[in-house]
């Protein structure tokens, strides 16, 4: 049995859920400007530089994944950005060596969804499977849209190209997964169908020891614009009204429950909580955990 991770490093940075131990992985960044907003106003946009920060040109937002170190597995939960031909991602195998957490060491490879900044890092530039042992699982949603023909035309064929050669690498050697319904994915991983991003994202439920974290994918790409005001999307949400609802939803009750939340466009290192904030919400980091690995 691989015991559990302890200590912390620069580009990681672990969480005790329970008996479980959650790293934030940084995979780099990528810059979004007013563009990737539709919809906002000036006063919306205004939050973009409320802080002395921000950049002029726009929001810098995180690109992270997260491995779970639970019951003697390693499971993790998007990729990064590797092969998506943008420049500020794809640190993230570098991150997992600092760590010493070896590609084939990794059990199984579960996707929130197939964009480029969470798929990217599956497959390396031959188009093989960078983590040679590991299970891809996937709702079964997400791989019928990507592989449809449908949708395809000449402004986002290469979204639908990187998905397929991402689920293709494993699909070819027997290690595709894909579900169907909310359930227990691996022991102590339940699926969340969050619709709208795209038509199968999905978050996913750490539980442990009576402790719980939902990692929940791409509910937020600008956090201080989208919470304040949920009812601003993202240029690259699927199917918007889809992902409003979604997103409110999920808010309400990160606040309700008093949820810890992760999610791949929060701050880094993306671990904390949601607080009402008049009509909207805050994002409220969580503190630094000295002694992830430690009872």
């Amino acid at each position: 049995m691989i015991p559990l991770a302890s200590g912390q490093y620069p580009g990681a940075q672990r969480l005790r859920i329970g008996d479980a131990v959650v790293t934030a992985l940084s995979d780099g960044y990528i810059d979004l400007g007013p563009q990737t907003v539709p919809g906002a106003t000036a006063d919306d946009l205004a939050l973009l530089v409320a802080s002395p920060y921000a950049l002029e040109e726009g929001y810098r937002s995180s690109i992270s994944a997260f491995l779970v170190e639970s019951g003697g597995r390693r499971i993790l939960i998007d990729a990064g950005g590797a092969q998506s031909g943008i420049g500020t991602l794809g640190r993230m195998q570098g991150v997992l060596a600092a760590i010493g957490v070896g590609p084939d060491t990794i059990d199984a490879l579960v996707m929130t969804h197939l964009h480029p900044d969470h798929a990217g890092g599956a497959f390396d530039a031959s188009g093989a499977a960078v983590f040679g042992h590991a299970e891809m699982i996937l709702r079964v949603e997400e791989h019928a849209f990507w592989h449809d023909d449908a949708p395809v035309n000449d402004g986002n064929r290469a979204y639908f190209d990187l998905a397929r050669k991402a689920a293709g690498a494993y699909a070819r050697g027997g290690r595709l997964t894909l579900f169907d319904r909310d359930r227990e994915v691996m022991p102590g991983l339940h699926a969340e169908f969050l619709p709208g991003h795209t038509p199968g994202h999905t978050g996913y439920r750490v539980e442990s020891g009576g402790e719980a974290l939902l990692i929940w994918g791409d509910i937020v790409h600008i956090p201080p614009v989208q919470m304040k005001r949920p009812g601003i999307g993202i240029a690259f949400d699927v199917e918007g009204a889809q992902a409003e609802a979604t997103r409110r939803a999920v808010l309400e009750r990160a606040a309700s429950d008093r949820l810890k939340i992760a999610g791949m466009h929060l701050p880094f290192p993306a671990f904390g909580s949601v607080a009402r904030d008049g009509e909207g919400y805050r994002f409220l980091p969580a503190p630094y955990d000295h002694e992830p690995g430690h009872p």
